[in-house]
């Protein structure tokens, strides 16, 4: 719908009347060469091309990642070689996450949109096109670490934050017990 719009501009004192039309169904601004958002571009605090081991940190608890357990839960940080773990390029801005003590890669077992997918260890070599994507993560500057399909984040099972808590892929919601850091060592 066209109609004219006249605006009073009152500059040093003097008067001028401005008439334009105003079409709803245009916009402003052409935004067709505006790339859309995208929601896992950080870096987070790890540095991507390290051979390094590191712990994976929650910036809230303190607690590290710990894979000797057979299921990845939060602990006490210690000397233990399953705490620490190091990135590994995997393509389109993702990455492997590998545990020094067992070799194998962090891995969603992801259970068909239940709310307790939990994390363990595999073989980097048993991964193959269908699952693939649930060893392949997004590490965000937000500090939130999350999976390649899903955006399902790693998050501490119980937000009491207890040593021996289970980890889980959790839907992201950057609350506390999803907030990770890599703590070089």
């Amino acid at each position: 719908m066209n109609f004219d719009i006249c605006a009073l501009f009152l500059l040093l004192g003097i008067c001028t009347v401005v008439t334009g039309t105003y079409d709803s169904d245009e916009d402003c601004e052409d935004e067709s060469d505006i790339e859309p958002e995208k929601p896992h571009i950080g870096s987070g605090s790890f540095d991507r091309k390290s051979k390094r081991f590191a712990l994976i940190r929650n910036q809230v608890s303190g607690l590290v990642l710990d894979a000797r357990k057979g299921h990845v839960v939060v602990e006490h940080f210690s000397t233990s070689p399953s705490q620490l773990w190091k990135v590994e390029d995997a393509g389109s801005g993702t990455f492997y996450i590998i545990n020094k003590a067992t070799g194998n890669a962090l891995y969603l077992d992801y259970q068909n949109d239940r709310k307790r997918n939990y994390l363990i260890t595999i073989p980097k070599y048993s991964l193959n096109e269908n699952n693939k994507w649930s060893a392949q993560w997004y590490v965000n500057s937000d500090d939130t670490i999350v999976t390649s399909r899903k955006e399902l984040a790693i998050t501490i099972h119980s937000e009491d934050f207890s040593p021996g808590d289970k980890v889980i892929g959790f839907p992201k919601h950057g609350r506390h017990n999803q907030l990770f850091g890599f703590q070089y060592k």
